[in-house]
């Protein structure tokens, strides 16, 4: 890990550790999970960068409601084996984040599902950036990097995953007023 990614890690970290307000109510701890729930939380990536990418174009077809349906049944499979309250809590909340989507019936009520899913899954894959590196993931919030570096409450139902690093906001017109803020660019 770069000293960079060490120190913005370390960051991220200070706000989820000492302010409950940088985590979803409930998860003023970051979450964790056991091993036996890894491959499950591996198998979320996928369909939720396909859940990213469709609502970043603006689509809610039947290939959004299938990735949401997927990564909700994988939610649930690995809240199921996860020992960690807190791990169990956070698949269980993006299963039905997950389940939103699926039955949404418009695209401004997925990206709420959307949100919900990142309450709860941002503060996980900050703390254990290593799953970021693997998936080659990057961090984006629609914030401004003033407000992130203040510590300002970062609202995770703002932020997403997405692979490259050209951001593609999946909150449409919720996130056009607002300067897009590459969470490895808080230098």
């Amino acid at each position: 890990m770069s000293l960079r990614r060490f120190i913005i890690s370390l960051f991220l970290f200070s706000v989820l550790a000492v302010s409950p307000a940088g985590a979803h109510e409930g998860h003023i701890n970051p979450p964790s999970i056991g091993r036996s729930t890894h491959p499950y939380l591996q198998a979320c990536i996928a369909p939720y960068l396909r859940i990213q990418s469709a609502l970043a174009d603006g689509r809610l077809d039947k290939e959004i409601k299938q990735a949401a349906g997927e990564l909700s049944k994988q939610a649930q499979a690995a809240a199921g084996q996860e020992s960690e309250a807190t791990g169990r809590s956070m698949l269980e909340v993006m299963a039905a984040g997950a389940q939103a989507i699926a039955s949404a019936g418009n695209p401004e009520a997925a990206r709420q599902g959307f949100g919900q899913l990142n309450q709860v899954m941002l503060p996980f894959f900050i703390i254990w950036t290593g799953h970021l590196a693997e998936h080659d993931l990057g961090l984006f919030y629609c914030a401004d990097k003033e407000a992130l570096q203040r510590r300002d409450k970062i609202d995770f139902s703002t932020g997403w995953m997405q692979k490259g690093k050209t951001p593609k906001s999946p909150y449409g017109a919720a996130c056009p007023d607002l300067q897009v803020t590459r969470g490895e660019d808080l230098s």
